[in-house]
């Protein structure tokens, strides 16, 4: 892995996020050569695999190309994949773990497909080094992507092994959380901005909070990730990784920033609490255990953004349409000259009695949502019958 030598990347992503992902990708300096609705493809030298995992807030993982070709069988993948210069790239004393998106009409099940690319790689380096690795599923050691449509089939490295979305400080999960990624998505969304402050209802397990904090203070998502697949990987540099992330540490700032989280579930406050202690950002936050209605409000500017409950769960349905009413009744009468901003579906957002001035779509899970931005100027127009909601 020479470091001037230019490689082909692919960033993935969850769906939605792909247009922020870009953004942060040629904020660190590259440019993105494609996008798709949940990847982008770049170019870069090869250490910037450490870069790009260490930085990306709503990326899933970094994929390292490594070749192409095409076949139509199981037997031509195999065939093609056991002349690839595999011991370039792995250690026999390596686990190997593979996965796969597959579309081809000869294969039934992917898995089979992972069995057929696993059995050339081992057989490669045997004959090569006279050791067969170990494999299994749990990405701890080289793990590579298949990607095979029809007759075309390209590999890859999976540099980043656990997804980039585990930052490593969720410790308490609470109940339903808010995806990392996501929560680093709907910041970017809104372009809240430290020093301005943030007020984060129905915050439960801190996500959006902890991933405020990070963004305020500059710290990178994955600085405290102690495992990467890259690390399995016969090239990687440690002394790349290590440089890359003292410079890192050189920019963060140590200004405290102004958010306020709250949650009416006393449970869901301690396990936010826990987090932010887990990611370093506690003195960043102040979290209280009240209802929202009752939390103390800064001056404006401010933003706030809610993620309230969807009604998906069971005996949520019938108190919903309340719920959101007196949400909307809130930002009217509570928080003027702020910006709000709530996650939610559209048939909750007719609810609200608020006409969103913008609206981004996003997949809470697999929850189709819009994040709806409201101007709460004083009187804030009341929709009609959810009118501009969609």
């Amino acid at each position: 892995m020479g470091k001037s030598q230019q490689q082909r990347f692919i960033v993935t992503c969850p769906k939605g996020i792909a247009p922020f992902l870009q953004a942060e990708i040629e904020s660190l300096g590259y440019k993105a050569l494609q996008r798709g609705h949940a990847a982008i493809e770049l170019v870069g030298e090869t250490d910037a695999l450490y870069r790009l995992n260490l930085w990306l807030r709503c990326a899933h993982r970094v994929l390292l190309f490594v070749a192409s070709g095409v076949a139509s069988t199981a037997a031509d993948l195999y065939r093609w994949a056991v002349n690839l210069p595999w011991e370039d790239h792995i250690l026999p004393s390596r686990v190997v773990t593979v996965t796969a998106s597959v579309q081809n009409d000869s294969i039934r099940n992917s898995l089979y497909a992972c069995q057929k690319l696993k059995d050339a790689i081992a057989d490669r380096l045997r004959n090569r080094l006279g050791q067969r690795p170990n494999s299994d599923g749990r990405r701890e050691g080289v793990v590579i992507f298949l990607y095979w449509r029809n007759e075309h089939v390209s590999v890859y490295v999976d540099t980043s092994g656990i997804p980039l979305s585990k930052r490593g400080y969720r410790k308490n999960p609470a109940h339903a959380p808010l995806s990392e990624t996501l929560a680093a998505a709907i910041l970017y969304a809104t372009k809240w901005k430290f020093p301005e402050a943030l007020v984060l209802p129905m915050c439960g397990s801190g996500t959006l909070a902890i991933e405020a904090a990070f963004l305020a203070q500059n710290i990178p998502p994955s600085l405290h990730r102690t495992r990467f697949a890259f690390m399995q990987w016969r090239g990687y540099q440690p002394e790349c990784w290590d440089n890359e992330r003292e410079r890192a540490r050189a920019t963060i700032s140590g200004a405290t920033s102004a958010i306020l989280a709250c949650d009416n579930d006393a449970a869901a406050i301690e396990a936010a609490k826990e987090n932010a202690r887990a990611a370093l950002v506690e003195q960043a936050i102040t979290f209280f255990h009240c209802d929202y209605q009752h939390l103390p409000l800064p001056a404006p500017p401010a933003t706030v953004i809610v993620n309230p409950p969807y009604g998906v769960r069971i005996g949520e349905e019938q108190s919903i349409p309340l719920l959101y009413k007196q949400l909307g009744d809130w930002f009217k009468h509570a928080c003027t000259g702020m910006r709000g901003f709530v996650l939610t579906t559209l048939e909750n957002a007719k609810h609200i009695g608020l006409r969103p001035r913008r609206r981004h779509l996003f997949f809470n899970a697999d929850i189709e949502c819009r994040l709806l931005e409201f101007e709460l100027y004083s009187g804030s127009k009341p929709s009609r019958s959810g009118d501009g909601v969609g």
